[in-house]
């Protein structure tokens, strides 16, 4: 009775929290979408479990149940931290007050850690229960290779239409048209990865000899930017069709990656941002493959894992270390069972590494600027400034040598990096910082020591746009930005722009399309992929979440902007592989069919 008691309670407690967790959240600065579906989905799964009444958790799944649920509930919790501290109970209140913010952020924590365990528990029951058989698959109807060729088609067709009726020749913007002046003049630096900068290089070269302009050349390179991606389409969504011979699924994966505008848009957008998503997501599924014999030439998985590994470490600043973390990694969880292809990784880390470095340096090619890799502590230095902490003499003196500190407050900006930047930039002292290391680092603890509740502030304000649901921020760039080379924008079709200008802001303006838009909304799914993955312990589908969640990091700890979405587009490449993987209920190769 006593236990039965303690159950009735916490369920109580869970409908009211969760209730709590709901309201609260609409109206603020994030899209209510995301956590929309996630109450709504918590409520379905609290009635699945409530129907099914079974314990069917070990300790470790109820460790680990536990663990991913405080860590979907904590983010939430942190990136509205502002909900709690602005609430006031009068302007006299004091402590009273303090214990009322607290109180409410521990009644909103425990909500959302009701709400996503009941998700986790459901999965858990799906995923590991014998009692619930694995559906049956089917043979394919369909050959497996007119999967690849026809998705392929069909992506390259349609986004060749439309980029030529309504986009021609592509989309450049200022970072662009930065790249292709490196290409005239030959001085490169590596701000823009240099490797992707040759790119352009070449296939600018290769359409203005074939057809004598700017404006081809750039639709050459459009062109094979819209092949280039449409295979990594088809390569997703042909390994899907493998390993679950459900055609259903497979059109729904095909038709996320013919539709989504950022799919469209993307692929005849000259950045950097575009071919290293698709690198990250072939790297993911080849490795897959590799790891669970997908295929009847299997020695083209290893092409595409190893080619795609390259990319992933060349094509982005950040995609070193992205490798880097993903093939260490690889090593603990596949040492014993796959050393060579381990060994592989840590050769290309050392090749990628001499192709960074004194390969550029022997070429002349200039590094990114140091403040560039600062984004985060420079923030977090400033919001301490820009909220009116007091510094000692010696950490005024040291930062003086580095920015005018009367400045900051004024300039720095919570949620982009770029005006505390130039204006360490505009005083020219940065180089203070790389011969005076150890002197900043102490002051970065310091002031870390002194005020940890600033550094926590301006760190999830600087990146909550890649863990928190959504945020209403610009995601696309649909001209030719204004440039001395001749390229402009030619609308061959007015009604056909019109349509497609529409489409776009169908995503942006209705709130249920919102949702595809949301960069924290899929990296929440990711990271119940992995649970699924861990539950089943399918490690295979647990690393193909790695390379998505590295990229996440990676941008958590030197995004310059808090909610890119350029910069996190790798997650939108990947995520249906990432689920489909980890929600499978076994891999049937070419050989056992």
């Amino acid at each position: 009775m006593h236990k039965e008691m303690k159950d009735k309670i916490w369920k109580y407690i869970k409908v009211f929290t969760a209730l709590y967790w709901g309201a609260i959240l609409e109206g603020l600065e994030s899209y209510y979408i995301p956590y929309l579906i996630v109450l709504m989905s918590g409520s379905v799964c609290f009635i699945f479990n409530y129907l099914k009444n079974d314990e069917i958790l070990t300790k470790p799944h109820r460790i680990i149940t536990n663990c991913y649920s405080i860590l979907l509930s904590a983010l939430v919790t942190l990136a509205n931290y502002r909900l709690f501290l602005d609430m006031k109970i009068s302007d006299y209140a004091g402590f009273g007050e303090k214990v009322y913010q607290v109180s409410s952020a521990a009644v909103f924590f425990i909500g959302g850690f009701a709400i996503f365990k009941e998700i986790f528990l459901a999965i858990h029951y799906k995923v590991s229960d014998d009692r619930v058989k694995p559906m049956e698959k089917a043979a394919g109807k369909i050959k497996d290779w007119w999967v690849l060729v026809g998705v392929w088609g069909i992506i390259t067709a349609v986004n060749v239409l439309i980029m030529f009726l309504a986009k021609y020749p592509g989309n450049l913007s200022a970072d662009s048209l930065v790249q292709i002046a490196q290409c005239n003049s030959g001085r490169y630096t590596n701000h823009h990865p240099y490797y992707h900068t040759q790119i352009i290089h070449l296939l600018l070269s290769l359409g203005y000899q074939l057809f004598g302009n700017m404006n081809a050349a750039v639709a050459t390179y459009s062109v094979f930017s819209i092949l280039v991606m449409a295979f990594c389409f088809a390569y997703i969504t042909y390994t899907i069709y493998q390993i679950k011979h459900n055609l259903f699924m497979t059109i729904c994966v095909f038709i996320w990656y013919l539709a989504m505008p950022f799919h469209i848009l993307y692929s005849f957008t000259m950045w950097k941002d575009v071919f290293w998503g698709a690198m990250v997501a072939m790297f993911a599924v080849a490795a897959f493959r590799t790891l669970k014999n997908i295929g009847e030439r299997r020695w083209t998985n290893y092409v595409v894992l190893f080619g795609s590994a390259v990319g992933v470490s060349l094509l982005r600043s950040n995609g070193w270390f992205v490798f880097v973390l993903s093939t260490i990694l690889f090593g603990i969880m596949f040492w014993k069972s796959h050393k060579k292809v381990f060994i592989v990784f840590c050769g290309i880390v050392v090749f990628s590494w001499v192709l960074k470095h004194p390969v550029m340096s022997a070429l002349g090619v200039k590094q990114p600027d140091l403040m560039e890799g600062l984004s985060i502590p420079s923030q977090q230095i400033a919001r301490v400034i820009a909220d009116g902490k007091e510094l000692t003499a010696e950490q005024e003196e040291t930062l003086g040598q580095i920015v005018d500190i009367d400045a900051i407050p004024e300039t720095y900006d919570k949620y982009i990096y770029d005006p505390i930047k130039l204006l360490v930039q505009s005083q020219g002292n940065q180089n203070y910082i790389a011969e005076n290391k150890w002197e900043f680092i102490k002051l970065y603890a310091e002031l870390g020591l002194s005020y940890p509740h600033k550094y926590v502030e301006a760190w999830a304000d600087a990146t909550k746009g890649y863990w928190n649901g959504g945020y209403p921020y610009w995601r696309w760039h649909t001209r030719v930005d204004e440039n001395k080379f001749g390229i402009e924008r030619i609308v061959h079709s007015e009604s056909a722009e019109r349509i497609f200008e529409g489409y776009l802001r169908l995503f942006e303006d209705v709130p249920l399309l919102q949702l595809f838009l949301s960069i924290g909304f899929h990296v929440w799914l990711i990271i119940i992929s992995t649970y699924a993955a861990l539950v089943k312990k399918e490690y295979a589908a647990l690393f193909v979440a790695v390379p998505f969640l590295m990229v996440i990091a990676s941008l958590c700890v030197a995004s310059p902007v808090f909610s890119e979405f350029r910069y996190a587009y790798a997650i939108f490449c990947g995520v249906p592989f990432v689920m489909a993987a980890a929600t499978d209920d076994g891999y049937v190769t070419d050989n056992e069919r």
